[in-house]
């Protein structure tokens, strides 16, 4: 079973609701209907073990459904068992004695069985039969966080838009109806998508859905979640880009929006990504987000887009609320996941990327979004494999944080079965001299390559939000937060002239990195790099570490946004 994507509005259309056990369960009409001999004018839980033409119904076989199927399943619940409803094509089932002793090893008790002669495909799994029809009950969870700027019903619009501050309802199938398969190896997961990003028949409006009301829906779906949708997965909801498990810049006016409604001015948020990440560390019902990664160290300002002027976010907009709400984000190579249908800081720069629990299933991500598999050699050997382990940053100034870094490298040598390379990037960089011997210095090189060059200040802001289709939001005299008042002076002093050295900085460096450090383009060996998620102090020059939001060219943050290079936030690893 696959879910439709919803359609835009919120629906006229009244669920029926159930409570069972003190869980609240929305109905959604099933696409196969049959009859009960039953009174139907409550509802009626049932669980429907669907059979193939000539199966043998064993105590083994309702074991396996119990523990495969059934114990996985948030939606699920004993009582569910209690009323067993078999379907099938064959005139009686083929139950073989003793066949109940599957289900009461685990203290599920049948009081009710049934059979219903059918051919048509359905799931096995927990079903209602409510007015003469059979439901699916979709689980009711709340967002007690706010993390969901609205969410969804399955072909009836949204379900809840709640008001700044409050959250809503998130409604969630069993994961019984769905059966991964090669084509199809994200059937059933949930997902939550951040709301920079296209989802079609519904409004982009960056965290802003009251204030600008004369925006139009999207017309498509951004292509890598058209791709995430056709294997299998369910979106559940838009994810705001901000919640209170990110500290917020005290200017901040209404905090789950990018705009203050009341005056149309843009706000400043310190961090982008929060809300995705938040949602995924508090709600285990939520299998991943998709988000997007805005860092944008070497990005002139007349590449960005007007929306987010004035804006300013600390070491990248994806791996650090992964690290601060404890879970992994992955931000693929620029450009191999397609960005149209992002609204981006940097529209040049910016990735769809991901945030989720388990980091195995990054690589399955990548594969879906680009629509084919994804390898790095086209002969991949493993023990050819190189971990660099720069000095420049490793070790940290938190004994806490060195001591979890170590244990992941030392976890990658045992998979990798070698042994870590300890480099030093400053020394390599003085001794190869790559821009002469002048600036044989690397952080004195790169210290205006970091971010503060880039935000420039904005007199007029006025554009169409998400291109020329969409209808125009005009935007003048943006507010800028009070921290960075202060670096207003700094800002405006960056000359065009200044502007480009630090880009053509940042390309040379970008050049040394993948050609002398990495070796890009070895086809005998692949080299991976270990650096902290937070920033600790910088041993080549025992200068104290740059304000969060001042980040030199040569922090550790910046470096895959430099190298154009994947990056995976690994968190308590």
């Amino acid at each position: 079973m696959q879910q439709n994507p919803p359609g835009p509005g919120v629906s006229t259309w009244q669920e029926p609701t159930m409570q069972l056990d003190g869980v609240e369960y929305i109905l959604v009409p099933n696409d196969v209907n049959f009859s009960l001999n039953v009174d139907s004018s409550t509802p009626v839980p049932f669980l429907l073990y669907a059979l193939y033409f000539g199966q043998d119904i064993t105590s083994d076989s309702l074991y396996d459904f119990l523990v495969d199927k059934l114990m996985p399943d948030d939606v699920y619940q004993r009582k569910f068992a209690s009323r067993l409803v078999f379907y099938g094509p064959e005139p009686w089932p083929r139950l073989k004695p003793g066949f109940h002793v599957g289900f009461q090893t685990w203290g599920v008790h049948v009081h009710h069985q049934a059979y219903v002669r059918g051919n048509r495909e359905v799931a096995s799994g927990p079903y209602v039969f409510f007015q003469r029809r059979v439901w699916q009950p979709w689980r009711v969870y709340n967002d007690h966080k706010a993390t969901f700027m609205c969410t969804f019903k399955p072909k009836h619009g949204k379900l809840d838009c709640p008001t700044p501050g409050t959250g809503g309802r998130v409604i969630v199938p069993s994961r019984c109806y769905y059966t991964k398969t090669a084509r199809q190896p994200f059937a059933g997961m949930r997902i939550g998508v951040q709301d920079n990003i296209d989802i079609a028949g519904h409004k982009t409006t960056l965290d802003n859905d009251r204030a600008l009301p004369e925006l139009l829906p999207a017309a498509a779906h951004v292509r890598c979640l058209h791709f995430l949708l056709s294997a299998g997965a369910i979106i559940v909801g838009k994810l705001k880009h901000l919640t209170f498990t990110y500290p917020e810049a005290p200017a901040v006016g209404s905090l789950t929006g990018q705009f203050d409604h009341r005056d149309g001015r843009p706000q400043a948020p310190r961090v982008f990504g929060s809300g995705s990440a938040a949602a995924i560390c508090l709600y285990d019902w939520l299998d991943f987000s998709l988000g997007s990664d805005s860092k944008w160290s070497f990005i002139s300002s007349h590449g960005a887009n007007d929306l987010f002027a004035n804006y300013y976010i600390a070491r990248g907009s994806l791996p650090m609320p992964a690290v601060y709400n404890g879970c992994h984000a992955m931000r693929p190579t620029t450009d191999i996941v397609k960005a149209k249908g992002v609204i981006a800081q940097f529209p040049d720069f910016s990735m769809p990327s991901f945030l989720c629990r388990d980091i195995s299933q990054f690589s399955k991500m990548i594969s879906v979004s680009v629509g084919r598999p994804c390898r790095l050699r086209e002969h991949f050997i493993e023990d050819r494999i190189e971990i660099l382990c720069p000095s420049d940053y490793l070790s940290t100034a938190n004994d806490e944080e060195t001591r979890v870094t170590n244990q992941f490298i030392h976890g990658l040598e045992i998979a990798f079965k070698t042994d870590r390379s300890v480099i030093s990037i400053a020394n390599r960089w003085k001794e190869d001299m790559p821009d002469g011997i002048e600036n044989n210095e690397i952080a004195a090189y790169l210290k205006t390559t970091g971010i503060y060059p880039f935000i420039r200040d904005s007199k007029e802001v006025s554009t169409a939000l998400g291109g020329n289709d969409r209808a125009e939001s005009s935007l003048s005299n943006p507010r800028p937060a009070s921290e960075m008042l202060a670096k207003l002076d700094i800002i405006k002093s960056i000359s065009e002239e200044k502007l480009a050295e630090c880009i053509r900085r940042c390309e040379v460096y970008r050049g040394w990195l993948l050609s002398k450090i990495f070796e890009a383009d070895s086809k005998e060996k692949l080299k991976v790099m270990v650096i902290p998620g937070v920033e600790g102090k910088a041993h080549h020059s025992g200068e104290p570490e740059p304000l969060d939001d001042l980040l030199s060219g040569y922090a550790s943050a910046n470096m895959s946004a430099i190298l154009q290079a994947p990056e995976l936030a690994a968190v308590g690893m």
